[in-house]
């Protein structure tokens, strides 16, 4: 069950759980607030436990604010570089004689130069292609060793 808690300028979404036995508050990755209560938790508690934390919150949405300042928009020009698992890798415009828009190979990513426009929809489709490959594998080894498997994966740009 969800509900809408306004707290002086902070908009709470709060999820109330029979599960839950104390009041947690997590700033989701788009800086959306959400706050965790068991369902018997009287709204007054739980607005009093937000009202106490809300130097914590103002700080962490701060240094979120912080974080997603310095990213910047891909250019997709020669020599940008992409991460791949934990490595960067520099990117290559080739002539269009490529058989794939995109491909990983020898240490870069190359793309075919006439396909500039459509750089960033070719590296979400393969990256999106790779990490299905990848968690397929690690699921697998996991799967194996702990006697379970997830009934579904998403992946996700």
């Amino acid at each position: 069950m969800s509900e809408s808690l306004v707290i002086d300028d902070l908009y709470f979404v709060l999820h109330r759980s029979d599960k839950r036995k104390t009041v947690g508050i997590t700033i989701d990755r788009g800086g959306e607030l959400i706050l965790n209560a068991p369902s018997d938790s009287p709204l007054e508690i739980i607005e009093q436990i937000a009202q106490q934390k809300r130097f914590w919150i103002y700080t962490k949405l701060a240094e979120k604010e912080l974080l997603c300042q310095n990213r910047f928009e891909k250019e997709f020009v020669n020599g940008e570089g992409f991460y791949y698992l934990g490595r960067s890798y520099r990117l290559l415009l080739v002539p269009p004689k490529l058989a794939t828009p995109l491909r990983l190979y020898q240490g870069r990513f190359m793309m075919r130069s006439n396909e500039h426009n459509h750089a960033r929809e070719h590296f979400i489709h393969w990256y999106t292609q790779h990490a299905e490959l990848w968690l397929q594998r690690r699921l697998n080894l996991f799967s194996a060793r702990l006697g379970v498997a997830p009934s579904i994966i998403k992946i996700r740009e």
